[in-house]
């Protein structure tokens, strides 16, 4: 019994290296969104707490920051510099994210219909 615990152990050690390499590594792509990428990190923070590792929420928050595109630079740079990054929720962080993607996307609307009613009155 005592063989088999620690082969268990040695495993749950290789997941939790996975898992932190997974979330020091997350991304997100332009074809994803932020509601998509926000549910893939939290995914990894809970098997990380599964695996016994506990991850501040200002981690967290540093983490989710980093890998954004250039379209995210004003925001990510104001979120920074109006918030404590240590007292700084996910969900607070998300909703701003949220709020400036939505922004992004009601203004690709609009400038796709002025192209095409630019197209159209031609």
């Amino acid at each position: 019994m005592a063989i088999g615990y620690k082969g268990m152990a040695k495993v749950n050690i290789v997941k939790l290296h996975n898992t932190r390499r997974d979330f020091e590594s997350l991304q997100i792509k332009d074809t994803n969104d932020i509601d998509y990428f926000m549910n893939r990190l939290m995914i990894v923070v809970n098997k990380l707490k599964i695996y016994g590792e506990y991850v501040k929420n200002q981690r967290v928050v540093e983490n989710v920051l980093r890998p954004f595109s250039t379209k995210f630079d004003v925001v990510v740079a104001s979120i920074e510099e109006a918030n404590d990054l240590e007292t700084l929720t996910v969900d607070d962080l998300m909703g701003s994210l949220l709020s400036h993607e939505a922004r992004i996307e009601r203004n690709k609307d609009s400038t796709l219909e002025t192209i095409f009613k630019n197209q159209v009155s031609i």
